[in-house]
């Protein structure tokens, strides 16, 4: 009997302390959390129009926010001051605070986006006939171990009470459908938090958004370069417990990929950057291209200080067409135009170190295999007849299987006075910043 005792008041006594640690972080993750005017800028005034904000550098141009203190839904569009376009009433959870488990009927505080819209099955006295389903649980979420699942955006086809949703966020149908024209599915984000207090300041918000957007760009440089630098923007331990994969599967699986894909391509667009109480995410439009498989859509990349260092800790992938290979193509057109009028350039001064950095090793030029016998054959020309003027026009780049196909009309004079005009082609291939020529063949015009 002694012994049961002394177990019920050891077992009284964790599920206390379970309790107590549960309301110790509900507090913490409170105090903190700070919505869209944390993420967009100081408040000092504001009316019915617009807020005394700015705004900082690369932050999205519309931004839907939620402050579950005044049960207040607001949109506001990147402008100088920040300007609020439309405010409504909401609802939020029927319990106070941010969601951590699932059943507790609270609103999740955080950047969580749209990801798509739901108009069917849906019961309107609760929903309105629309709504949007957020990505919640985020990968933050995931780290956090918060729970549940279902956390959506949606109309309400009965009285609108404060506080009275299972922890989705409610407004109105006709005001959901009129933000229709704001939303793109995927990438419009909404800011949810406690009220909107900030203790950040506008520079620290700019060196922070414009330091990610830097990081970014290096991570996708080190991805084309198939470097091993690549990983060392990850926290191996954080994203292990976000993702799917360990970061050692994660890194094996990459590391795979590098070896079979002769090169790498990465474009892309539209970065934008966001802040949330202790993590920012990154956004951006993504296109992947490789000789073997390429893909485009929306990639979501979640950061956190560590250290005084910040780390990848988890990411999304969202397939979508986003007209990505033609933004890209149209891109690369002008690096590629260069890149040949510096061909040119070497070819007609008979640089030949310069030249043959512009070939494979494998390269074919018409009749002649490998770079060794390319420019054996050059010397030989050159020894004989330099070349006077190579003049170029008409040029026509597309997509190649290989990489890129570039097609121009060619007009050659010779020091002698040898002259031909033709049609050059060159299969090129990227190769770090710059190209690999594959394949020349010429024929006459």
């Amino acid at each position: 009997m002694l012994l049961n005792n002394k177990t019920s008041k050891i077992s009284a006594y964790k599920r206390a302390k379970c309790k107590n640690f549960l309301l110790s972080r509900f507090l913490f993750r409170s105090l903190i959390t700070y919505m869209l005017l944390a993420i967009l800028y100081l408040t000092t005034a504001q009316n019915a129009n617009s807020m005394s904000m700015k705004t900082y550098s690369h932050s999205p141009k519309y931004v839907f926010s939620v402050d579950k203190s005044q049960q207040s839904f607001q949109i506001l569009q990147r402008k100088s001051p920040l300007k609020k376009l439309k405010s409504f009433e909401c609802s939020t959870g029927n319990n106070k605070g941010d969601k951590m488990v699932e059943g507790d009927e609270r609103t999740p505080e955080g950047i969580y986006f749209l990801e798509y819209k739901r108009t069917e099955g849906l019961n309107y006295e609760l929903y309105g006939n629309v709504a949007y389903v957020l990505n919640y649980p985020n990968p933050v979420d995931i780290l956090e171990r918060n729970t549940g699942y279902g956390i959506w955006l949606h109309g309400r086809g009965k009285e609108l009470l404060p506080r009275d949703t299972e922890g989705c966020i409610a407004i109105q149908t006709a005001n959901l459908h009129s933000l229709q024209k704001y939303v793109i599915p995927g990438e419009t984000p909404i800011l949810i938090g406690k009220d909107s207090q900030t203790d950040k300041n506008k520079t620290e918000l700019n060196n922070t958004a414009n330091h990610l957007v830097n990081k970014i760009k290096d991570w996708k440089k080190a991805w084309e370069n198939k470097s091993r630098k690549f990983f060392s923007f990850y926290s191996p331990k954080m994203y292990s417990r976000t993702s799917s994969l360990s970061f050692e599967g994660f890194r094996n699986k990459k590391q795979r990929l590098f070896r079979n894909y002769e090169w790498i391509s990465i474009y892309l667009d539209n970065i934008r950057v966001l802040p949330a109480s202790d993590y920012w995410v990154s956004y951006f439009h993504e296109f992947f291209r490789s000789p073997e498989y390429s893909n485009q859509g929306i990639k979501r990349l979640y950061w956190k200080n560590i250290n005084g260092s910040w780390k990848i800790v988890g990411t999304e992938w969202i397939p979508r067409d986003k007209g990505l290979p033609e933004k890209y193509l149209n891109t690369v057109k002008e690096n590629i135009q260069e890149w040949v009028a510096n061909w040119k350039r070497a070819w007609k001064n008979t640089e030949v170190d310069k030249y043959k950095n512009y070939y494979s090793r494998e390269a074919r030029q018409g009749t002649r295999n490998g770079l060794q016998n390319i420019i054996s054959y050059k010397k030989k020309v050159w020894e004989q007849e330099k070349p006077s003027s190579i003049n170029i026009k008409d040029m026509r780049i597309q997509y190649h299987p290989r990489g890129f196909e570039v097609e121009f009309k060619q007009e050659y004079t010779g020091t002698e006075n040898y002259h031909d005009t033709g049609i050059k082609k060159l299969i090129i291939r990227p190769y770090k910043d710059k190209y690999k020529i594959l394949q020349e063949s010429w024929r006459p015009a």
